[in-house]
C-alpha cells in the first residue's frame, strides 16, 4: 500500500523544523547574555553607494556613504601566479538617543593569491598547458576609525582573517584607543545539517576578563541579526560598541 502523507502531517513537520531553527541563538557569554540588553538589528533599504540604515535600540545611523570596491590584478607574463588586490573605503554616522555621534570611517584591503593554468594548445585531443590551477590563498585586512563627539575619544576597530584551500584562519582582532583594549572573540551556533538548520556567526567584545557587549551578523537560516550590550556600561561605552557592531554587520554584509 502506497504512503501518501497528509497536508496536516507535512505542516506539523515544517513546524517541527523551523522551530528547531528559530530556537537555536548564538552562543553568547552566559553572564552576558543575563545582564545586558538585547537588541533586534532592523534596516531600510538603499541605494547602491549609500549606507544601509541600521538601527536597534536607540541607536540608528543617519548618514553614510558605502564606497565602490577597487580590484586590480597583478600577474607577470608567461607566470601562473596571480594576485588581485581588491580595496575599499566607507563612512557613516551612528546616533543615540542622546542625540551624541559616533564617526566611523571604514578601510578593507584584500590580497587573493592563486596558482592559473596557461593553455598554450587545446583541441579535442590534446591540451597542452603550463602548471596547475590552485594554491588558493587570501588575506583581508579591515579598519575602521571610530570617533566619539561626546567625549572627544577616537578608537581603532581592526579585523583580520587568512584563508587558503583547506582552513579560514581569524587572526587577533580588537577595539583599542591605544589605552584601553577591547578583544573582538569569535562565535557562532553548532551546525546541525538540514534544510532549515545553518550556524548563526557574531562576535563578543571582551575587557578585562569580561564580555560587555556581542553582534550577531549572520543569523542561520532562521533568526534576526542582533546586538547586545551590557547594562552597566556608560552611554559613550554603549554607543562605541553599538557603532563597532555597525561597522561589522557592515562589513560582512558586503564581504561575505
Amino acid at each position: 500500500m502506497n504512503w501518501i502523507p497528509t497536508i496536516p502531517f507535512i505542516c506539523l513537520l515544517l513546524s517541527s523544523s523551523i522551530a528547531d531553527a528559530q530556537e537555536k541563538e548564538l552562543a553568547v557569554d552566559p553572564d552576558l547574555a543575563k545582564n545586558a540588553e538585547k537588541y533586534e538589528v532592523k534596516y531600510k533599504a538603499y541605494r547602491v553607494g549609500s549606507m544601509p540604515r541600521y538601527r536597534f535600540g536607540s541607536f540608528k545611523v543617519v548618514a553614510g556613504k558605502a564606497g565602490w570596491t577597487q580590484t586590480s590584478r597583478l600577474s607577470k607574463i608567461w607566470s601562473t601566479e596571480v594576485k588581485l588586490l581588491s580595496e575599499n573605503k566607507s563612512h557613516f554616522n551612528l546616533v543615540n538617543g542622546q542625540g551624541d555621534t559616533a564617526r566611523v570611517s571604514t578601510f578593507f584591503y584584500v590580497s587573493t593569491q592563486y596558482e592559473e593554468s596557461i593553455t598554450l594548445f587545446s583541441s579535442s585531443f590534446i591540451n597542452l598547458a603550463i602548471g596547475e590551477d590552485g594554491n588558493f590563498k587570501e588575506e583581508a585586512l579591515f579598519t575602521a576609525s571610530i570617533s566619539l563627539d561626546s567625549v572627544h575619544d577616537e578608537w581603532l576597530l581592526r579585523l583580520n582573517a587568512v584563508e587558503n584551500e583547506s582552513q579560514y584562519i581569524e587572526t587577533y582582532s580588537l577595539l583599542t584607543n591605544g589605552v584601553r583594549k577591547i578583544v573582538l572573540k569569535h562565535i557562532y551556533t553548532d551546525f546541525k545539517k538540514g534544510f532549515f538548520n545553518a550556524p548563526a556567526l557574531g562576535y563578543e567584545f571582551w575587557e578585562a576578563g569580561e564580555a560587555i557587549g556581542a553582534v550577531k551578523y549572520f543569523p542561520g537560516k532562521m533568526g534576526y541579526n542582533a546586538v547586545w550590550l551590557r547594562k552597566k556600561i556608560s552611554e559613550d561605552e554603549k554607543l562605541l560598541l553599538a557603532a563597532a557592531a555597525t561597522t561589522i554587520l557592515f562589513l560582512k554584509s558586503t564581504n561575505d
